[in-house]
């Protein structure tokens, strides 16, 4: 088995200890999209550490896919859905903060979409509604928009991300921005990518400001766990930066530490040693 190893830009650990706790889900804690549970020490290992720390969950998943996993893990932090549309406090079960894209600007976006021939989602209040060339039974033929927080242009080759990038620029004003999130092999093993396009207020970094002005604790004391493209900023901005081991170099790159990957258990491996457990 691998071990937790100080990552590239780094010579060592950061002083002190961290005061909160944020993990990303898929191929962090869970395979990409599972509706499972974490393996069993994962799920010892989190539930010990919310004991002591804050401890949440941020990712690009809307509540309704992860709110289970909070209450499974039993932690009761702040937490951010929708790559960072939602705040939510696992104490209260209260949603604190929320950007939603405007439904005229969904509208108008969509329909520049399906001009290019660009396939999307929409993440719309917690239900992923597909564009029509997206064969799934539970789709509206006439889907009308009502809190939507990410349109996701998917399954992009490379010349496709400037196309989307040119799209949303004349929206920016209107704060509205795109980023590649993911990246994935098809079919055919040629790499393509989904890009987030949402309000500019709805990225990791914004959010975990936010969670800091609320508990009044520095992003130097966050530990923070990811592996996507849409992590980079998270590991970033924080103290304590952990990629997991199947995580993408990109992301790699930035962190403070590199944990094993996450059929090793990585995540929970990373707090037993960083946190002396």
């Amino acid at each position: 088995m691998h071990k937790l190893t100080i990552g590239p830009r780094f010579d060592q650990k950061p002083s002190g200890k961290p005061r909160l706790i944020l993990t990303d889900i898929d191929n962090t804690l869970l395979p990409n999209e599972s509706r499972d549970l974490p393996t069993e020490k994962v799920t010892q290992i989190f539930r010990d550490v919310a004991k002591k720390l804050p401890v949440g969950v941020i990712t690009a998943r809307p509540p309704q896919t992860s709110i289970y996993l909070i209450e499974h893990l039993e932690i009761t932090g702040l937490s951010i859905f929708s790559n960072g549309a939602q705040i939510y406090d696992g104490k209260t079960k209260q949603m604190l903060v929320e950007y939603s894209l405007s439904i005229s600007l969904t509208n108008e976006i969509m329909q520049k979409l399906t001009d290019k021939k660009i396939g999307y989602w929409v993440q719309d209040d917690g239900i992923d509604y597909h564009s029509p060339d997206y064969e799934w039974d539970q789709l509206p033929k006439n889907y009308v928009p009502k809190k939507p927080f990410i349109i996701v242009a998917k399954y992009l080759h490379e010349h496709e991300i400037d196309i989307v990038h040119e799209l949303i620029k004349k929206y920016h004003e209107s704060n509205v921005t795109s980023f590649v999130a993911h990246a994935r092999n098809n079919e055919k093993g040629e790499t393509v990518y989904d890009m987030f396009i949402a309000d500019k207020r709805s990225n990791k970094a914004a959010a975990l400001h936010e969670i800091s002005q609320r508990t009044t604790i520095p992003l130097s004391d966050f530990l923070a766990i990811g592996d996507g493209h849409n992590d980079r900023v998270l590991l970033e901005s924080v103290g304590w930066g952990v990629a997991m081991g199947n995580a993408v170099p990109e992301v790699k790159e930035v962190a403070t530490f590199i944990a094993p990957n996450r059929k090793e258990d990585g995540a929970a491996r990373a707090l037993e040693e960083l946190l002396n457990l």
